[in-house]
């Protein structure tokens, strides 16, 4: 699996990313900005996450790998 390390205000509806070795698909109801920093799916998040990262397909070769398919 591959992943890269975002701020927690880059994370958007249909990311999937990883906190505390659980994987969690966010959806707009999870996230939330506030005056104490970003929340996501209830972890307050300070600094950076992990955001797993797809394989984008062209002719049975991996092209490049994105955030969502």
């Amino acid at each position: 699996m591959k992943t890269e390390t975002v701020k927690a205000s880059n994370i958007n509806h249909g990311d999937t990313i990883i906190i505390n070795g659980k994987e969690f698909t966010v959806n707009g109801e999870y996230i939330k900005n506030g005056f104490f920093g970003t929340t996501i799916h209830g972890h307050n998040i300070k600094g950076s996450v992990e955001r797993v990262l797809f394989p984008k397909w062209y002719k049975g070769k991996i092209v490049k790998y994105v955030p969502q398919i």
